[in-house]
This record gives C-alpha cells, structure tokens and sequence, in this order.
C-alpha cells in the first residue's frame, strides 16, 4: 500500500501547495496522527505551517486545495507537489465509494482499500479537468508515483486513540507476481509503477527500465534550467527525461542502494544482493530470469555474491547513522 504522489509541473518556475500534512499515517477525517491519545492530539494538518481545523475527508480536502492553485491566476509557471495519505492506513471512506464494491464479496478491508485508491483517482481526475479548463493541460507535465510496494495488514487496539480496534485492516495490499511487502526489500516492497503525462510533448510508450523516485529532481530540474544549481550537490538521482522521450532507446546499466531497518539491498544490472541486518544471511537473485525472486543464486555464484558486497559496503560508507 503506497501513497498516491503526484507532481504537477509547468516549465521554469514554481511554487509549491499550501495545505499539507506533515505525516503520512493521518486519520482521514480527524486529520491527526497516530499517536492521538484521550488526553494529547499530534496535529498534523496546515496550511503554511499554521495548524489548522477542517471538516471533511482528507482526500476532497487536497484535490480542493490542489484545483485552488491550479485555478489561482499567476504570471509565472508552477510547481505542485500533492502527496493524498491514502491508500494508507487507516481506510475510512465513504458509503459512496464503499457501495461501489459491495457485489464483489471482498474481504471488508480489501474494500476500503478498493474505495480508497478510486476515491484518489477522482481527485485526479478533478485536477486534470481544471487543468483543461484553464488552458494549461498541454504545458503541465503530469508525473504519478509511489513510493513502496503494498502493505499486508495493519492492526492497533490503542492507535487513533482506539478508533479502529474493532476494524481490523487484515488484508490490504497484493504486489502479485512480485515477492514481498512494504517494509521490505523484495521486489513487491520496492517496484512500483508510474507514469509521465504531457500531451504533444511525450509520446505514449513504455520504459522497461530501473529508475528511482530521487531521479526526478535532477530530471525536472533539467526542464527547468535549474540544473546548474545542482552541481554543489551530490545526488542520488539521474535526468531520465532521454528515457522518457524515446531519445535513449536503453538505460545505461547503473547501481541502486536500499537500507531500511532489517535490511539492505544493492543492485547492479539484473543482479541483485539482499543482505540481513541482523544475521547476515545473503539472498541474490537474477531479476532478468527470476523477477519474482524465488530461486537464491547465493550459493551458486560467491563471486557475484563477493562482488555486490563490495559494492554495497562503498554505498554504506555514504549512509547516516540509522
């Protein structure tokens, strides 16, 4: 299960949304964190930086917010960053989006998570429409992405102050064929979709090919012009705009590096190391012949094994504590 993240972006010049949230795992209607109890509430909702209360789903209430800026009369081109908090727990839509799945016998969390993702995909729907209406569908380039694989399940009797003890959300996401889950660093909890959208100027295509959600900063910035302000910075992200344009017929071969609490990853062309934090077990797969990681390569290749190490170990050495 990962958030819907949305960039709206015409050419030069930006300016960012006002009403954000400043953590993810929000109640859709309350707008609080987590970690709201009977005697102390984490706010969590803004507008900037100023706290402040509204009534209504999460979701309405940033496709209005994005439609606002949208619609706002300026002289420059803009920038908009929409992150919606759902798909992610805890799911509480309303009765019309629910009724929309209720002759299919879902399991009842499958759908809330269902109502949830075609209640997002309204709200861009929205924000593409006043884009048309505007004039500005044919310069804005229109990027959807997110940022992890699905998510099993989630339960907690105490969370939200206990709202949701008696709705257990049991069953969410499904990353099928791919292995793994958010949290993760198979290939079900890291590989995920996304698309690029600027008519007249990106033709429809695929692009079979690693990238990574850090590319998109030098990428835009390219568009921009900005990317001489990048050079004091050393980034983790490539310009893949030749990829999307069809100007590069093939990526170059490049090396990705993932930490996360129980786990690192590296990979370098179709081989990929997973290494155990705790045990330092290695898992290696060949994710041209085995995308679904289900065959351990480890054993069988020690000097591939030796090799992505290696590498890994020179990732490690640009890390922050953790």
């Amino acid at each position: 299960m990962a958030y819907g993240v949305s960039a709206i972006y015409t050419v030069e010049v930006w300016f960012s949304i006002q009403l954000w949230i400043f953590d993810g795992q929000i109640d859709p209607y309350t707008h609080e964190y987590k970690t709201e109890t009977e005697l102390t509430s984490r706010q969590s909702w803004h507008r900037n930086d100023e706290y402040l209360k509204e009534e209504g789903h999460a979701t309405d209430l940033l496709t209005d917010e994005a439609i606002r800026i949208i619609e706002s009369e300026r002289e420059n081109p803009f920038f908009l960053y929409l992150a919606y908090s759902v798909p992610h727990y805890p799911l509480e839509e309303p009765d019309a989006w629910t009724s929309m799945y209720d002759d299919l016998n879902l399991f009842p969390s499958r759908k809330w998570i269902a109502a949830s993702i075609t209640h997002m995909d309204d709200g861009i729907g929205k924000i593409i429409l006043a884009l048309e209406r505007t004039g500005q569908r044919e310069n804005t380039l229109v990027i959807f992405a997110s940022d992890n694989g699905g998510q099993k399940s989630w339960y907690s009797e105490t969370e939200y102050r206990g709202k949701y003890a008696d709705k257990p959300h049991s069953v969410l996401g499904n990353n099928f064929p791919l292995r793994g889950w958010k949290t993760e660093l198979y290939e079900g909890g890291i590989r995920v979709p996304a698309f690029a959208s600027w008519p007249g100027t990106l033709k429809p295509g695929v692009v079979d090919a690693p990238v990574h959600i850090s590319d998109w900063l030098p990428t835009l910035c390219s568009l921009s012009g900005a990317q001489q302000d990048l050079k004091t910075l050393d980034l983790d992200g490539e310009n893949i705009w030749p990829l999307l344009t069809g100007e590069l017929k093939q990526a170059p071969e490049r090396s990705l590096y993932w930490k996360i609490t129980d786990y690192f990853a590296v990979r370098k062309g179709d081989w990929k190391l997973l290494v155990h934090r705790k045990s330092e077990e290695t898992e290696l797969y060949d994710l041209k012949a085995d995308f679904r990681e289900s065959r351990d390569l480890s054993g069988e290749h020690p000097d591939k094994v030796a090799q992505l190490r290696t590498l890994l170990e020179e990732f490690k050495k640009g890390d922050r504590e953790r």
